[in-house]
This record gives structure tokens, C-alpha cells and sequence, in this order.
């Protein structure tokens, strides 16, 4: 198996970094240049996918089912769609279906650690809506006094409907920007920002079950995922990548881009450091990566129709013998 990458063919293997790079600055211009990439590339797609419809309509994929690809779908609104499972569910059924059943009805609230994703998202992925539809909190606006009160009514006032971000992750969102676009050499990294097509929400029966994804990205035929990570070395990223189930992310979406009829061979993930010097690098999965997590989601989708048949969504077992991992085993 091998990425199809402008500049050449990358080896391969099990989460295998590529390169690590540092940056230097963030250029509007550029971005903006980007941002009209993906607009040709879209169209390049849509005329290549031929019955698919982008904005939203349903098509029928080569098995016959009802499938859906939708653009520019707000995060909101696909979180808020709870009549089809995501991969984010399938972790949920994976630790424990009451857990599942609990999120059905909880109101989704966003993290810390989730608020920065949702902006890291914007910045790399989508910059001039980032530029356009976020507006920096002032530093020292004091609410309690009539002045400060009356410079955050200004403020608001000046900036309807945008979404108010601090200083300190405006500068996060730069420094990642700066990390991803300015790095030197890799053209996989640069294929997955500027070719790619921008977030796009995917509806199709998965293993009989009715389902969703949300991809980053996807070009020449590869499937693409911006990660940040405080430490984004090898034997970091491969633990964060079990302990968050990317293996399974990784198989989902390639399985659901096919479902719906998007040519796709290879999934990567585009990581990059959120500490200095914001270092990126790129991991491709490998076929061993793709099918673990492939038999893995298939189980849980098991566990999933059984808890829905019986209306039964079984928490944690009630005694566990607890035993050292296999590569922590003591060798006599």
C-alpha cells in the first residue's frame, strides 16, 4: 500500500512518522490562495463522484443504500444528530453501553481540550472562516466597571454573531497554522491542507446501522486528520493513537468514504505540537493499523445492535482481575 502524495511515494509502516519541521510565520495571502484550492478541487470532485450531490440531497452509492455527503454542516448540528452512531459512539458502546445510552440524552458540552480542536479545526482547515467568524476578547476589560462595561458592549456590539476567542488561543491557532503550512518539504502535509476538500459530513448504513462521519479531509485518494498533541514523537502519538482508538477511527472512515462512493486507499494523520516550537510531522496507517481497527468497530457495532434490540445497555463488569499489558510482562 502506498499514498498517493504529490513528490513521490512515502514508505509506509505501522504509525511511522515521516518528518518533523519548524516554521517560521503565517501569511493571510497564502491562506486565502488556499482556501481557493479547495474551492477548484471541490469541483473537481463533484464532477468526478457524478451522483453525488454536496449540499446535501440523498444518492445511492454502488450497493444500492441510501447515502448522504454534506458540506459545510455545522458542528453543532451533527453533534446534535442522535439517530446515527458515530465513531465517537462506537468509543463510548466500546467502554460501556450505559455510557452510550447516557450521552443520548446528556446535553453535549464542549471541553477545554475540545473547544481547542474545534479552533485548531477552523484555523488549519477552514483559515478565511477562521479570520472572518472569530473575534479576539480585548486583554484587560474590566465587566464590574461602567467603563469596562461599557468597552465589552462596544466590543460585542462591533462583532455580531462571531465566536470570541482569547489572545492566548489566537496565538495557539497561529503557531499550529504556521506549523503545518510552513513545513519544510513534506508534501503530505502540504497536499493535506491546500488540495483537500474541506469537512464534510457523511450518512450511510454502516453494517446494517444507521451512521455518520465527519472527515477533516480527503485528496488523491487519501483520507486526512489534523491532530494536535503536546509530544507528537513516535512513541507518543502510537500511544495516544490506542488509548483515543485511532486504529479505529482510521478504518471507519475509510469504510464510510467507500460506502458512499469516495475513492480512498490511505488514511493519514496530520499531527502537529501545540507547545513550542510546534513541531508537525505526518502518520500513515498501515494495513495492520486499518484492520484492527476494523475488526474492533465491527464488535462493537455487534454490541451495539444487541443493546438496541433488547433495549438493555449493560455498564461495567462488576470485578475485573486486573493483569500487566503483554509488553509489560515479566520475562523470567
Amino acid at each position: 500500500m502506498c499514498p498517493a502524495v504529490v513528490g513521490g511515494c512515502f514508505e509506509v509502516c505501522s504509525v511511522k512518522p515521516l518528518v518533523d519541521c519548524q516554521v517560521r510565520f503565517f501569511d493571510p495571502v497564502a491562506v486565502e490562495f488556499a482556501e481557493n484550492l479547495r474551492h477548484i478541487h471541490f469541483c473537481t470532485l463533484h464532477r468526478a463522484l457524478q451522483f453525488c450531490n454536496l449540499r446535501g440531497a440523498s444518492c445511492r452509492g454502488t450497493r444500492h443504500k441510501h447515502v448522504m455527503i454534506q458540506k459545510n454542516i455545522p458542528a453543532a448540528e451533527y453533534h446534535a444528530d442522535k439517530t446515527r452512531i458515530s465513531k465517537h459512539g462506537l468509543d463510548l458502546i466500546h467502554r460501556a453501553p450505559a455510557c452510550y445510552k447516557h450521552a443520548l440524552t446528556a446535553p453535549h458540552e464542549e471541553s477545554p481540550a475540545l473547544r481547542i480542536g474545534t479552533l485548531v479545526h477552523m484555523a488549519v482547515l477552514e483559515p478565511v472562516s477562521y479570520l472572518t467568524e472569530t473575534a479576539i476578547t480585548p486583554d484587560g476589560i474590566d465587566k464590574r466597571t461602567k467603563e469596562g462595561k461599557a468597552a465589552w458592549a462596544e466590543f460585542q456590539s462591533a462583532n455580531p454573531g462571531k465566536l470570541h476567542i482569547s489572545t492566548g488561543e489566537n496565538a495557539l491557532c497561529l503557531n499550529v497554522v504556521e506549523a503545518i503550512h510552513k513545513s519544510d518539504g513534506n508534501d503530505l502535509i502540504k497536499a493535506a491542507i491546500i488540495q483537500h476538500q474541506v469537512e464534510v459530513t457523511l450518512h450511510a448504513d454502516i453494517a446494517g446501522v444507521p451512521a455518520k462521519a465527519r472527515l477533516d479531509g480527503f485528496a488523491m485518494r487519501t483520507l486526512f486528520d489534523v491532530k494536535t498533541a503536546r509530544n507528537a514523537g513516535f512513541r507518543a502519538f502510537q500511544r495516544a493513537a490506542i488509548d483515543y482508538r485511532y486504529h479505529v477511527q482510521a478504518a471507519w472512515y475509510l469504510d464510510f468514504a467507500r460506502e458512499v462512493g469516495i475513492a480512498a486507499d490511505d488514511f493519514v494523520f496530520v499531527v502537529v505540537e501545540t507547545e513550542p516550537p510546534f513541531l508537525a510531522t505526518v502518520y500513515v496507517a498501515d494495513d495492520q493499523f486499518i484492520a484492527a481497527g476494523r475488526a474492533e468497530y465491527k464488535r462493537d457495532i455487534e454490541v451495539y445492535k444487541r443493546c438496541l434490540e433488547s433495549d438493555t445497555w449493560p455498564g461495567l463488569p462488576k470485578s475485573q482481575t486486573l493483569t500487566l499489558p503483554s509488553w509489560m510482562e515479566v520475562t523470567k
